[in-house]
């Protein structure tokens, strides 16, 4: 929300341009949650992003679109905007097992 600054579940300009680019409906973080279009693009920029790491234990192999920013009012960031990790954890452990359970079949 550009008045309070808290995160929504429209898209910004920016994520509606890549929507566009890749022939995405998605208008909300929702429905880029659930687009293959979407999944493509990200699974393709950290293919790239991997071909520049340093080493393997720096490769991005899995991820998941959470369903809104990280923010200092949601608690997931510091004052300085560092991740609190740990809230982070909590916050997204069923995502977090479901990605790793799904790797085993």
């Amino acid at each position: 929300d550009a008045t309070t600054g808290a995160p929504t579940d429209k898209l910004d300009s920016v994520a509606l341009a890549v929507a566009k680019e890749i022939g995405s409906d998605a208008t909300t973080v929702s429905a880029a949650q659930n687009c293959e279009k979407f999944r493509k693009y990200i699974s393709d920029g950290m293919a790239r992003a991997n071909t520049r790491a340093a080493s393997r234990a720096q490769h991005v192999q899995k991820f998941f679109i959470i369903p809104r920013d990280f923010s200092v009012d949601g608690n997931e960031l510091t004052p300085t905007m560092k991740v609190k990790r740990s809230v982070v954890e909590k916050l997204y452990a069923e995502d977090i097992e479901k990605m790793y359970a799904s790797a085993g079949k």
